[in-house]
């Protein structure tokens, strides 16, 4: 039996990544893909009338409040390849009640051990996840006119010997990018953390990167505001157009976004669940610490 066609309110934080994440897993308890995240994106774009996820993602979860369509409940996939339909009801009493005696039997020998191999298997995975420094998924957020305003963001330049004249001209550009791209400042400032440790005129090793943003001449031909990333405010600008674009392409998963933007916007970043690469940690957990 078909699924039936519903609509969903945007509600704050959302994004075409979250919501598809959402339908994959809606208890939370799953584990789920990102490549089968990616294709539940594209299936809801499809749904929604967009041609892709990036349109999908710009055109509903710019605002809250909005509705967008989750299509046939039934073409949801889970993570196993099965409908979230069809896995629910082989869960029914109904559906287990209609087997034999000895099948029952059978079934509950099974569970017994699936589920002690399940429970191993979740603390082989936590340990695994400690040494491996894996962490889960963290979301951009939109502009916060205050949070520049945070003791925790004065902290941290102090800690870095900020001067007090180049920290206020880097607040100023940060705050006007971040309300510019609708960025978090605070995301913002944890790429240049993690870039340059708020230096305007850090230079790449081996590389054209330079200043608080570790532009390169190439990235700043395309994002700086007239090509030009040796200015600090450019520099600053054309990160922050950088990340929005990436914000767009990954659905506000900072994850991908760190390493889209370590790698290139253009490179080929593996969709995937894999432990974060160290660069992209970096990145959470400087975002983590100005939270």
């Amino acid at each position: 039996m078909g699924g039936v066609s519903n609509t969903r309110t945007v509600k704050n934080g959302d994004s075409a990544w979250k919501v598809a994440e959402r339908n994959l897993n809606p208890t939370g308890k799953q584990k789920v893909s990102g490549n089968a995240i990616v294709n539940e994106m594209k299936r809801l774009a499809k749904v929604n009338g967009c041609k892709d996820y990036n349109e999908f993602n710009k055109k509903f979860f710019s605002k809250v409040g909005g509705t967008y369509s989750v299509g046939n409940s039934s073409t949801v996939q889970n993570n196993n390849g099965a409908t979230a339909a069809a896995a629910q009801n082989s869960k029914s009493p109904s559906a287990a009640s209609s087997k034999k005696t000895g099948a029952t039997t059978q079934t509950q020998s099974k569970s017994v051990t699936k589920s002690k191999t399940k429970n191993n298997t979740v603390s082989q995975n936590a340990n695994n996840a400690s040494r491996a420094g894996t962490f889960q998924p963290t979301y951009s957020k939109p502009y916060n006119p205050d949070a520049l305003k945070d003791p925790k963001v004065h902290a941290l330049f102090d800690q870095y010997n900020v001067p007090f004249k180049t920290r206020n001209q880097i607040l100023q550009h940060v705050d006007e990018a971040s309300r510019k791209y609708n960025l978090d400042p605070k995301m913002v400032l944890a790429f240049m953390q993690v870039e340059s440790s708020f230096n305007p005129y850090a230079k790449g090793k081996g590389s054209s990167a330079y200043g608080l943003m570790q532009i390169t001449r190439a990235t700043g031909i395309d994002f700086c505001p007239n090509g030009d990333r040796t200015n600090m405010r450019n520099n600053i600008m054309g990160a922050a157009n950088l990340l929005k674009k990436l914000d767009n392409k990954y659905g506000g998963n900072l994850n991908f976004m760190a390493q889209g933007y370590n790698q290139g916007y253009y490179s080929h970043i593996s969709v995937n669940n894999q432990p974060a690469p160290g660069y992209a940690r970096k990145v959470k957990n400087a975002y983590s610490n100005l939270a």
